[in-house]
């Protein structure tokens, strides 16, 4: 019959799946579950390579952006220009939403736009690209 080995090194840390979940659910950052769990954030990261624990962190954090839509509704109906600042902070920060307008623009046709090699061109040439695209010839007076 062989002897059975001691386990090495440190026990396992106790991680409370409920709590994970809830700090998950606040949007809390890995440190600061890791803080409230009492245990570092690399034992934390590793554990959340264990699918019953990153399923936990991951449904909490849908949670949280759930949980921030449905009051993006309620302010949206509020007049508190307070709470839309903060709204737009945390819609920007957590949800990654953005107010930026993407626009394209093409040349002739549909196709790219050409750029002048303005800086190797005489005034003459200038001049006669300007008359070309309906400018007055006044834009290159000094």
């Amino acid at each position: 019959m062989k002897a059975e080995r001691k386990k090495r090194g440190r026990p396992e840390a106790a991680i409370d799946i409920d709590t994970l979940e809830r700090l998950a659910g606040l949007a809390c950052t890995i440190e600061e579950a890791a803080a409230v769990l009492r245990i570092s954030k690399r034992t934390l990261l590793r554990r959340l390579e264990d699918p019953k624990y990153k399923r936990v962190w991951e449904d909490g954090l849908l949670k949280a952006n759930v949980s921030l839509r449905r009051r993006q509704w309620a302010l949206a109906n509020s007049e508190s220009p307070s709470a839309v600042t903060m709204l737009l902070h945390l819609s920007k920060h957590r949800l990654g939403q953005n107010d930026k307008s993407i626009v394209e623009m093409t040349g002739k046709n549909g196709g790219p736009i050409q750029l002048l090699e303005l800086a190797n061109m005489s005034r003459e040439e200038l001049v006669a690209k300007a008359a070309a695209l309906g400018l007055p010839e006044k834009i290159f007076e000094d």
